[in-house]
């Protein structure tokens, strides 16, 4: 991909990415100079069962200290950092492990119970499981015969 009249812009994308389109657009305009309040894109998967939600999104070396989850009005905000120590004085050949800071938002399509969410950080995977609220969960009736 190349900018007419700019031949120093040079950008690698593999198309069948997950991530092409945003992160295509961050560094696009990480290149032109302007400042985006995240660096890494972070995928989640967002699973809904009969009594909660369930997002899980890969956080391969960050400690739970270092990643802040927010739960208000039905929308889910993950943020954080990932760091990779990286020597300065060598040539990398590829250099494609993430770093910098995240942020994911998500909306919920209903209710939630935000004072019961419970979250865990186990072997890299951030698993996040938010209640849903009493009104928003299945309720099976019974029909009563005469």
């Amino acid at each position: 991909m190349s900018f007419k009249g700019d031949e120093n812009m040079t950008f690698y994308f593999h198309p069948r990415s997950r991530r092409f389109g945003l992160q295509a657009y961050a560094d696009i305009m990480r290149e032109m100079g302007k400042e985006l309040d995240f660096d890494v894109f972070l995928p989640v998967d967002l699973k809904s069962t009969a009594d909660a939600y369930e997002l899980k999104a890969f956080l391969p070396g960050v400690s739970a200290e270092d990643v802040e989850i927010q739960v208000v009005n039905g929308v889910v905000t993950l943020s954080g950092e990932l760091k990779v120590e990286r020597d300065a004085k060598s040539d990398y050949i590829l250099s494609e492990l993430p770093t910098g800071k995240f942020q994911r938002v998500v909306s919920l399509p209903s209710s939630v119970d935000a004072d019961n969410v419970v979250a865990t950080l186990e072997n890299g995977v951030l698993t996040v499981l938010i209640p849903k609220a009493e009104e928003a969960r299945s309720k099976t009736i019974k029909i009563q015969t005469k």
